[in-house]
């Protein structure tokens, strides 16, 4: 029987909180009286975002984590499409459409998508125009996965050059180019550049690209021990480096152009990001704990139902608020921790309604 690792746990609490985060701070940042337009309040919203940000590569490197080296023959495939993959699609269609009715009944606040575009995204044929973009990615990554699984193992060992090509075309594409054409833009490069070869085998149209694969990988890679010799000493300066650099760049996009946006591609968020994974599977004490541990675990095992339902439950607060003076309901930052702890604490409500009900 396997033994449960509680870190695993901890990691995937702490990656949907930061998920949580990244969409809280887009919403309610304007009800602590903080201006972004100032460095103070620029660096603040930066700060939260960037690391919010880490959130989505965190579920997909655990994910590689966890499942990429797994023996996928013909029954453990099937076994795979019928436990994994299956349930994922289905969950991706109720979701497509229980987020079209709830917006175009004005339970949440959003803009107004036609029935026709909500059934061409529900076929894969069309952009979710929602955050449900993040279960078309894992949806590719899933149908390729026992492929990768499969072919892993021997460009580790009879196709070690092969593998090392791969690897050097992926970083390449996945976060050398991207990041170069936004480092480009704050020197005054007018050169547009993109990366033309997507790395993804089953490939999805959504931020990032390559990148997926790239942390897909990652996740098997460090499962594997390939960082282990790196000292958490080590891996903590590079966490720290990173996301400096990621703030620092947002910072700067908020105080020239009065808005950030998700950068997943970005080699400071793709260092920090793997970096703070093995910091967190290396996390010793969770594993020392007692009460504590249902706690993560609870939290764990919610947190793909935290995540459909932290949107929704988002918007029903913004229109609450909505009714509520300004001046009334917060006149500091303090008032946005609140709001938060309120946020993710009437997700995990939610998340086990759903579970109960269904």
């Amino acid at each position: 029987m396997a033994v449960r690792r509680y870190e695993l746990d901890f990691l995937r609490m702490i990656a949907i909180l930061c998920v949580i985060a990244v969409h809280f701070v887009s919403s309610f940042f304007t009800y602590a009286h903080i201006d972004k337009a100032q460095l103070g309040g620029a660096f603040s919203y930066a700060f939260i975002y960037s690391i919010g940000e880490l959130g989505v590569p965190l579920f997909v490197m655990l994910s590689g984590f966890l499942m990429l080296d797994r023996n996928y023959d013909a029954t453990y495939v099937k076994k795979f499409f019928r436990f994994n993959f299956v349930p994922l699609v289905v969950a991706y269609e109720i979701w497509i459409f229980a987020y079209y009715f709830l917006v175009n009944f004005d339970i949440v606040s959003s803009s107004h998508v036609q029935f026709r575009s909500v059934a061409a995204a529900a076929f894969f044929m069309g952009d979710t125009q929602n955050f449900l973009w993040y279960l078309v990615m894992i949806i590719g990554l899933y149908l390729g996965l026992p492929i990768v699984a499969r072919i892993l193992p021997a460009l580790h060992t009879q196709l070690r050059f092969y593998g090392t090509v791969l690897l050097v075309v992926l970083v390449f594409f996945a976060t050398v180019v991207p990041s170069a054409s936004y480092m480009g833009a704050y020197f005054g490069s007018n050169l547009s550049i993109f990366s033309v070869i997507n790395l993804n085998i089953f490939s999805t149209h959504v931020w990032g690209g390559s990148v997926w694969m790239l942390y897909f990988v990652v996740g098997y890679a460090l499962k594997k021990g390939v960082v282990h010799k790196i000292s958490s000493l080590w891996l903590l300066a590079i966490f720290a480096l990173s996301l400096a650099g990621d703030i620092a760049t947002k910072t700067f996009d908020l105080l020239h152009q009065g808005s950030v946006h998700v950068r997943y591609d970005f080699i400071f968020v793709v260092c920090a990001s793997i970096a703070l994974f093995e910091l967190i599977t290396r996390v010793s004490f969770v594993n020392r704990l007692q009460r504590e541990k249902n706690f993560l675990t609870s939290i764990s095992v919610a947190s793909f139902g935290i995540y459909v339902t932290h949107l929704v439950a988002r918007e029903g607060i913004i229109k609450i608020m909505e009714h509520i003076p300004v001046d009334v309901v917060s006149t500091n930052g303090v008032f946005l921790s609140v709001l938060y702890v309120f946020l993710v604490g009437l997700c995990l409500l939610l998340s086990w309604l759903f579970v109960k009900v269904l």
